[in-house]
């Protein structure tokens, strides 16, 4: 059974190729009756061509798309299957929109099967023909398209390889440093990086998780900092309730709130504070880090990609939303550095 998940998530594709499957059926038409001498009505032949073309797209494009997607059975899926099953609908569909056409003319086309059938085979012939070349046509941009998705997500789970040992190093460069300084502290610290590892490092390894998920990430990150940087480090989180099943991809916001950390808070001899948030703006998710840091990043140097993390969150931002996503230097009372992170709406299923 076909689900409705599968009509909302490619109902924009299936606008676009019936659009593209009529114009064809339109200059069909056209050549048609110009070979006729423009004795038959154009109407009659546009009939004919839009319903001929529209049962066999529906059948071998449309149909195809939402059988072959599912993963139950994946023997129904060989090459030869899909030929079959090409062949069979693309005849079935030229018999339904022919019947179509019949209706609306008055007279029954199949009729040339006893009078004159080397007219029918090349009405036949023409249609079949034209619907394999539809069908090599979208099957090509298919292919196309679906590389285009490897080679993103392979990108994609690069960034995300890069950006755990980042956020490691970093920990385990305090680590370092407190050992030299505060050894009980450095154990503490050493005690919470456990910890925070093996809560984390497991649920890292997926492309998307709850808004939820983030923020407590970030909330034992920060109490880990709060072991190397004691009553210097102040942060508050909010995440409304309504915008904790958002998804969004892991450690989206660990980079940024690194950054605010080395070169806001952590140099300045009082510290400061951080405030991480998300609202919702429209059909958007808004995510802010800001802090009271020293700071000071302006937007020309956010675009000319300045720091490994930032860079990373803008390469990740790329890839999974193109442009439909957007990381912004913002002001905001209070803060001396604030980045904003818009992301398209995204709910949990």
């Amino acid at each position: 059974m076909i689900s409705f998940e599968f009509w909302a998530t490619e109902k924009w594709r299936i606008v676009q190729r019936l659009a593209f499957v009529w114009a064809a059926a339109f200059l069909i038409a056209m050549a048609l009756w110009s070979l006729q001498s423009f004795t038959d009505s154009f109407l009659v032949q546009l009939v004919y061509s839009l319903a001929i073309s529209t049962c066999i797209w529906f059948l071998t494009d449309v149909m195809r798309m939402a059988l072959f997607k599912r993963g139950d059975a994946p023997y129904l899926y060989s090459v030869p299957i899909r030929m079959v099953y090409a062949i069979i609908a693309t005849l079935l569909g030229y018999g339904l929109g022919t019947l179509v056409g019949d209706a609306y003319s008055g007279h029954s086309t199949f009729e040339l099967l006893t009078y004159d059938l080397n007219r029918f085979v090349r009405i036949l012939l023409i249609s079949v023909g034209v619907s394999l070349g539809f069908m090599g046509y979208f099957y090509q941009k298919e292919r196309l398209a679906s590389a285009q998705r490897q080679a993103a997500e392979s990108h994609l789970k690069l960034l995300e390889s890069q950006l755990e040992p980042h956020m490691l190093f970093n920990t385990l460069a305090n680590l370092r440093v407190l050992i030299q300084t505060d050894s009980a502290k450095a154990i503490t610290m050493l005690d919470a990086l456990n910890n925070y590892l093996r809560a984390t490092l497991s649920g890292s390894r997926e492309s998307w998780h709850p808004l939820d998920n983030e923020f407590v990430r970030l909330k034992d990150y920060l109490a880990l900092m709060q072991v190397r940087m004691g009553a210097r480090l102040s942060f508050t989180i909010d995440c409304p309730a309504p915008l904790s099943h958002q998804l969004i991809p892991p450690l989206l916001l660990q980079p940024i709130v690194e950054n605010a950390i080395k070169h806001g808070l952590e140099p300045a001899i009082a510290g400061g504070a951080i405030h991480i948030s998300a609202k919702q703006v429209a059909d958007q998710l808004v995510l802010s880090v800001c802090d009271t840091g020293l700071g000071g990043i302006t937007q020309e140097q956010l675009d000319a990609g300045q720091g490994f993390g930032l860079s990373q969150v803008r390469e990740r931002l790329a890839t999974v939303y193109g442009g439909r996503s957007q990381l912004a230097v913002v002001q905001s009372a209070g803060y001396s550095t604030c980045l904003q992170i818009s992301l398209p709406w995204r709910a949990a299923p």
